[in-house]
């Protein structure tokens, strides 16, 4: 038991950074209004690749930061503390955004934006809005990360030239993914970046 308290405990962060953000949003009402607040204070905060480390051959850490982020954690930890009141329950709902049944471990880890969304719709926790006349079917080989089998996924995308047709579905909390143009993708996600199109995603 001790063990497992100590895997779901954030390393090197202190939790009362997280205290003082949520007592910022105890005024706010509803969660587009949490969205804005929440993403505003971390709008500057600097860029960095693979913020949480990890590999096949090492133990799992959990890590939240709020000094630094990639495209990932930084719409998981603004999704996370924009539905939470306590730090209890935002470590415990960025944990599951980001690990299947939200165990930490490098192996359950949404290292695919395709998993994350998979699993987390599956959760609830966000709607898929990529559908109707406007979508795409596209076929993708994902791979790159260690420890990890190539993965051949199936998904739906708007292309870029027809994202005139469904900016008005865009509310503020929705995230994009934006898909790769790549047949082969290598890396450990596919959020930012491309030119292939975009999956429009709803909290």
């Amino acid at each position: 038991m001790r063990n497992r308290k100590r895997l779901n405990t954030p390393v090197g962060f202190d939790k009362r950074r997280a205290e003082r953000a949520l007592f910022g949003l105890k005024k706010e009402k509803g969660f587009e209004a949490r969205v804005l607040r929440i993403s505003a204070l971390f709008r500057d905060r600097r860029y960095t690749g693979n913020p949480l480390g990890g590999g096949p051959e090492c133990r799992e850490l959990f890590r939240v930061s709020f000094d630094e982020f990639d495209c990932v954690t930084y719409v998981e930890t603004v999704l996370a503390m924009s539905c939470s009141k306590t730090v209890a329950r935002f470590f415990h709902k960025l944990r599951h955004l980001r690990y299947k049944t939200g165990k930490v471990d490098w192996f359950r880890r949404n290292h695919f934006m395709t998993n994350w969304l998979r699993r987390n719709v599956a959760r609830g926790v966000v709607t898929d809005l990529t559908r109707g006349r406007y979508s795409v079917s596209r076929t993708r080989l994902l791979s790159g990360v260690p420890g990890l089998a190539p993965e051949k996924v199936t998904f739906r995308l708007f292309p870029k030239r027809r994202y005139v047709k469904v900016r008005s579905m865009i509310r503020t909390g929705d995230f994009m993914m934006f898909v790769s143009s790549l047949v082969e993708f290598s890396g450990a996600n596919c959020w930012s970046g491309c030119r292939g199109g975009a999956c429009l995603c709803r909290p």
